[in-house]
């Protein structure tokens, strides 16, 4: 015979089924947890797995402007843009598919990335970590989850990969060689273009991974030239202009 469920804030109740009145509110757990529930910064949630909101917690009303009550009548599609509901539909798929061939084995978490509707339909960035939920005989049955605002961190990392995918761009177009190294004796690259390859014939990642120094490829004539203008010119400030020879 299958034992009742308890739902995760019903308060707690005696061998008679009556509640337990604590008198300390600091150490009552049916308190505590309703008031992290109502105060955190992420958002729990519990839903079948036809991806309806069966609970949602209070703090969602922080999130997303919409308190519960009308998160949870809210479908996917209302909630999120249509490439957001085809990964989570996706990362489903693939849950469910894990689940029939591990059953409750198949337990663990999954964290997605994508965007989501306010209240006013404006859409922001959150990551979202579910995982499922099983039955005693390991049948799953729903997913709980958190989800946590990542919007300006996200919209930084994909402003800053822009911005790095524009330099790379004109970096490799360029009729020459953009890098940028250490100041000491073996010049260590931090980065260095792709066109390193036309001008001397070896692949950045040599130099950028150290196992190339680029001061070894400077003539042995040129060699004290280089470091006494380098050192010079940085200490004070200075831009330079060298010219010297390179072994290919």
């Amino acid at each position: 015979m299958t034992k009742p469920r308890k739902d995760f804030l019903t308060k707690p109740q005696n061998a008679e089924g009556i509640e337990i009145n604590q008198a300390n509110p600091l150490v009552d757990e049916y308190q505590v947890l309703k008031r992290m529930s109502q105060s955190a910064g992420e958002v729990f949630w519990t839903a079948d797995l036809d991806l309806n909101i069966l609970y949602i917690s209070p703090s969602v009303l922080y999130l997303t402007g919409d308190p519960p009550e009308v998160r949870k009548k809210k479908s996917l599609t209302d909630m999120m843009p249509p490439e957001s509901v085809a990964l989570i539909k996706s990362v489903l798929a693939e849950e469910l598919k894990l689940a029939r061939t591990r059953g409750a084995e198949s337990t663990h978490g999954r964290v997605v990335e994508v965007e989501r509707y306010d209240k006013d339909g404006t859409r922001k960035w959150v990551s979202i970590n579910a995982s499922g939920v099983h039955d005693e005989n390991g049948v799953l049955i729903g997913i709980q989850g958190i989800t946590r605002n990542i919007h300006e961190t996200k919209t930084a990392q994909l402003k800053l990969a822009q911005s790095e995918a524009r330099f790379r761009m004109l970096a490799e177009n360029l009729h020459g060689v953009i890098y940028l190294c250490r100041n000491d004796e073996r010049y260590k690259m931090e980065y260095i273009s792709e066109s390193i390859s036309d001008l001397l014939g070896y692949p950045a990642e040599v130099f950028t991974s150290d196992e190339l120094s680029f001061a070894e490829l400077y003539h042995p004539d040129d060699r004290a030239g280089i470091y006494e203008t380098a050192s010079n010119c940085v200490a004070e400030g200075k831009t330079f202009h060298l010219v010297y020879r390179a072994k290919t």
